[in-house]
Parts: structure tokens; sequence; C-alpha cells
């Protein structure tokens, strides 16, 4: 069924832990990945700063408050929504994350934006390898083309240490 996602395998890009890749396989066209290490606790706020749009400000602050770095996972969601459309990083301002659900978002222009931004949803889900000792923050996103997609199935036969992050 349409947005149905298979992940593969695992990602070399990530830094400090053995190579990883991560693929997936799907029959929707514009899909979005991003993966960096899962911090777990709040990092700086220099960067959540240049990352953030205004309207996300008190999600960030409960992201924070859980113990978890909000820059980051703000960071690598958007990375997934430009992604699944086949764009670059623009200033990451100029998109905003609305939660929907417990791992579900909606990527969307924020109210500041300058430059054009297509919507997307975007699901996070944390993985960690049997081999490596720290989590690894994972956003698969679909485009809105023709609609949004409201779920999406994930089978991750390959990787059993794969979870839906859960902000509730």
């Amino acid at each position: 069924p349409e947005g149905q996602i298979l992940c593969l395998g695992r990602t070399p890009h990530l830094k400090r832990v053995k190579p990883v890749t991560l693929m997936a396989a799907s029959p929707c066209s514009q899909l979005g990945l991003d993966a960096e290490l899962w911090n777990l606790a709040p990092q700086d706020d220099v960067f959540l700063n240049s990352v953030m749009a205004k309207e996300e400000a008190e999600l960030a602050q409960a992201v924070n408050a859980r113990g978890q770095d909000a820059g980051l996972l703000l960071w690598v969601g958007k990375e997934a929504a430009l992604k699944s459309h086949g764009l670059t990083m623009v200033d990451p301002r100029h998109l905003a994350l609305r939660q929907v659900s417990a791992n579900h978002f909606r990527a969307e222009a924020s109210l500041t934006a300058t430059a054009p931004v297509m919507p997307a949803n975007v699901w996070f889900y944390t993985y960690t390898a049997p081999e490596v000792d720290q989590s690894i923050l994972l956003a698969i996103a679909v485009a809105d083309n023709p609609h949004p997609l409201q779920s999406i199935s994930v089978r991750a036969e390959k990787l059993p240490g794969l979870r839906p992050l859960s902000l509730d």
C-alpha cells in the first residue's frame, strides 16, 4: 500500500560509531530519511535557536524537559522533510514541525518563512544497534504529493532495535 516503508539496513555518515547504513524502499517515491546520533541530554542553545522556528518554542521546551535534544530532533525532522521533496537544507527556521501524535509530526512553512517550503509528514524512530551503545534518531518523511499520507507502516526485519519515538 502507498506509504509503506521497508527499512533494509544501516548508514555510514554517522560519526563516532561503527559504520551503519539505513536504506528504505517504498512505493511512495517522495521519501526522505535523515539520521543522527541521538543525544540523551539537551545540547547547545545556539544550535537550537539556529534551527527552531518561533512557533516551535513550546515543542523544543517540552523535548528538552524530557532530557532529549530538541535541536537535533528539529534538525533531523526538517532534513528528512526537505529530502522528501528532493531539496537541500534551506534556513531551517523557514520550516516548522508540529506534533500530530506520539512520533508523527507535520512539517510546514513557518509563520516567518520567506522561502517556499513544501509540506510533508514526518515520523521519528530511534534505533539502537546491538554493537552500538548509543541510540540513533531516525526521521522518515513523506512529501504531500498530491495528498498527504496520514500514516505509514514500517517493516524492519533487519533492524530489531528500531522503535517509534514517543514524545507523549
